[in-house]
């Protein structure tokens, strides 16, 4: 059975430009979540509003951009350059989370998804080592729901 995996932090800060911003905070979970699936990523996507400017820099150089009506799309092949700024330069100079979105993949399935400027997530076909690692790692405020995959079908 494929089992899907969605959680996001439910307890944020007060914040004047409406992102969700953990309590306290702290992204400590970012890293460990990175540290879990960087190892099979190939390819990544990056959304960021178009008035985040400062969350765009840097990405252009590594990857494609595209223009998207209110957002902008850096899509493209992982690289060592890449890992470092996921996991070195992730914050702003406020210390909140940089980007909207990252959806990481591995030839072309996506493997996991970072939303909401990383307080909501989705794994497809979790296995159940990296669920009970998520569960783990997490900040006590978060949600968990695991539910099967309905479009899978064994063959």
């Amino acid at each position: 059975m494929k089992e899907n995996f969605h959680f996001e932090l439910t307890a944020f800060m007060d914040d004047e430009f409406s992102m969700r911003v953990p309590e306290n905070e702290d992204y400590g979970y970012w890293l460990l979540l990175m540290d879990r699936f960087l190892k099979t990523a190939n390819q990544i996507e990056i959304h960021c509003w178009n008035e985040e400017l400062e969350a765009m820099e840097g990405l252009e150089s590594h990857l494609q951009k595209h223009e998207e009506g209110l957002y902008t799309v850096f899509s493209g092949e992982m690289s060592l350059a890449l890992n470092q700024l996921l996991t070195e330069e992730y914050l702003d100079s406020n210390g909140r989370f940089k980007w909207f979105s990252v959806f990481l993949s591995s030839n072309e399935k996506t493997i996991a998804t970072f939303e909401h400027w990383a307080t909501e997530f989705f794994v497809p076909d979790i296995s159940k080592e990296t669920e009970l690692y998520i569960r783990k790692i997490m900040p006590a405020e978060t949600s968990f729901d695991l539910h099967e995959d309905e479009s899978y079908t064994s063959q």
